[in-house]
């Protein structure tokens, strides 16, 4: 018998934005609040990147640290839980959530790996049966951090092997949508690439 994985990326493939940067929307009463906190104090970091002295991680952490460390673990975790219940369902591909389902009915495994945020994404995944891999995230003293390496290109696939024996599947299906997703696109047998938009 047949033993298969599906493998899905989620932001731009599930959904249809980014779930993190409408999720620091979210945490703003007023959207000048955000554009300050987005681009002012995130200036020099963007200028950095723009200019390729810095990766884009260093300005993803930098991100996480500015909207985030306000906050401590239990009250993220409540916002995050509301953020879902009002706002989550409305970001979602209804083509992608149809693949999920096909996939479940076939009884194959499905796991979601993202390089968004374990505290965005927990409920979502638990909520419909699917295995989650996404960064995880630590606050030390007053800064909030990425647990880890980021979940994202070859981090992907890394953490995939930590968790899961592909070898075991005689087919792996793998779904993305940018570059992040290329090395989890590698292991499979049946490979889509942006297959959701219109």
């Amino acid at each position: 018998m047949k033993k298969s994985i599906a493998l899905f990326d989620f932001d731009g493939t599930i959904s249809t934005i980014d779930s993190v940067t409408y999720f620091y929307k979210f945490l703003y009463k007023c959207n000048l609040h955000y554009f300050i906190n987005n681009y002012i104090l995130c200036s020099l970091h963007i200028l950095l990147y723009r200019i390729r002295l810095i990766s884009y991680l260093p300005l993803k952490e930098y991100r996480l640290d500015v909207h985030t460390s306000r906050f401590n673990d239990v009250e993220l975790k409540m916002l995050a839980t509301e953020f879902y219940s009002k706002y989550f369902s409305g970001i979602l591909n209804p083509k992608a959530l149809e693949r999920i389902q096909w996939h479940k009915n076939q009884g194959h495994d499905v796991w979601v790996i993202s390089a968004s945020y374990d505290f965005l994404l927990n409920d979502w995944s638990a909520e419909n049966g699917i295995k989650l891999i996404a960064n995880r995230t630590v606050k030390k003293k007053y800064k909030r951090y990425i647990d880890g390496k980021d979940v994202n290109f070859e981090g992907k696939l890394e953490y995939l092997k930590l968790h899961v024996n592909l070898d075991v599947y005689s087919e792996v299906y793998a779904y993305g949508d940018s570059e992040g997703d290329n090395a989890l696109l590698s292991v499979a047998h049946f490979k889509y690439y942006k297959p959701f938009r219109n």
